[in-house]
């Protein structure tokens, strides 16, 4: 069964990849989810039922770092499909700092000869409660199952509760969310938050368990797990506007507002006229101003945010920050190209391009230039 997961998990991956939306990055992290599930369910075989263990021998414990980023995934999936502009940013580095710091305690096993790890494998077989006194660092390798499950639920419920908030608003978006979507979210929550309850009872059970013995339970868990990696990956064939994200995309209907709620003339996304009207507005440069906000541009030119949203998303496949950030940048790359502004100081021009801080600047900057505003200035003079 679980060369059957794996070769699914694969599979699924590789047509998400290929097939995903060029606006949104929701199917690259899905895919990604798949593949470290598979990836756990393929260490877990390799501990207690392969005869040879060689996924053991060479993997682990740097598969733990995989494995504990199943939560983060599943949530940046999550984010994703809620909100099509959802990258990831810095400060979601905060995520991989479980997976790091797990797979640093484990660290200890990496220098054990083979027949080391056969001796532990040995006991872990005979009573499972042995897989728990794996060397580790900094605390007992128990917690690792502990924290991995629990953390699981709680980026399980940090998930629903994202889906749920969103889902009240998702006749305000341009590009309808399929009922399809949300039905797989919430399938693939219930049985994950199922999945993970039973491990915490199963090794909740193991822990009050004699040293040398092993609870009929664990196994029935491990078969269980199997089971669940298997049918979120069969899942996934009965939603093909999630696997054919691509190609299925122009049958995604838009949603069109309600005539006595926008009245206005661009109720049918008239993208030609949108660009007659916003190039107009942009000749006047308002993103140079600091104050400058997608609430802002909508008022001035009485069109309802989603369809600016939409809009800069089908021209420009860009967000409302990131498009407005270019637009200052490309004003500020024609201010150092006239060479009006040398004697000016890079905060001065920072500021007169809209930005707020030196740092947004220099971080919109190397972003869209690929060198630094000094750099820049250095291979110009």
């Amino acid at each position: 069964m679980i060369l059957l997961i794996a070769f699914i998990s694969l599979i699924n991956s590789l047509i998400l990849i290929r097939f995903r939306s060029k606006s949104s990055y929701s199917n690259i992290y899905l895919a990604l989810f798949l593949l470290t599930i598979s990836g756990f369910a393929t260490m877990t075989e390799s501990i207690f039922n392969d005869s040879d263990h060689l996924f053991f021998y060479y993997f682990f414990p740097y598969q733990i770092f995989f494995n504990f980023l199943t939560w983060p995934l599943l949530y940046f999936y999550v984010q994703s499909v809620v909100d099509s502009t959802f990258r990831l940013k810095r400060i979601h580095v905060i995520h991989f700092l479980p997976a790091l710091l797990f797979t640093i305690n484990a660290l200890p096993l990496a220098f054990l000869n083979i027949s080391e790890k056969e001796a532990l494998l040995t006991n872990a077989f005979n009573s499972v409660t042995y897989y728990y006194q794996i060397p580790t660092y900094f605390f007992p390798f128990e917690y690792h199952v502990l924290f991995r499950q629990l953390g699981f639920i709680l980026y399980l419920l940090i998930s629903f509760i994202a889906i749920v908030r969103h889902s009240f608003d998702f006749k305000l978006m341009e590009v309808k969310i399929t009922s399809s979507q949300i039905t797989w979210i919430y399938l693939v929550l219930f049985i994950l938050f199922f999945y993970c309850i039973v491990g915490v009872l199963t090794n909740m059970t193991i822990f009050s368990y004699p040293s040398n013995k092993t609870p009929i339970n664990f196994n029935l868990s491990l078969l269980f797990g199997r089971y669940v990696f298997v049918i979120i990956n069969l899942l996934l064939f009965f939603f093909p506007t999630i696997l054919l994200q691509r190609l299925l995309e122009p049958r995604i209907a838009v949603k069109i507002p309600k005539a006595n709620k926008f009245k206005n003339i661009y109720a049918k996304y008239d993208l030609d006229k949108l660009d007659t009207l916003l190039n107009d507005y942009l000749d006047t440069k308002p993103y140079l101003e600091p104050s400058f906000s997608l609430s802002l541009m909508s008022a001035s030119l009485a069109i309802p945010q989603h369809q600016i949203t939409y809009y800069l998303n089908m021209r420009f496949d860009q967000n409302f920050n990131e498009f407005k950030n270019f637009k200052r940048i490309m004003y500020a790359k024609a201010l150092l190209d006239s060479g009006n502004f040398t004697n000016f100081t890079l905060e001065a021009i920072s500021e007169k391009c809209g930005f707020l801080s030196r740092t947004n600047f220099n971080e919109a900057f190397v972003k869209y230039l690929k060198q630094t505003p000094s750099q820049y200035l250095s291979a110009i003079k």
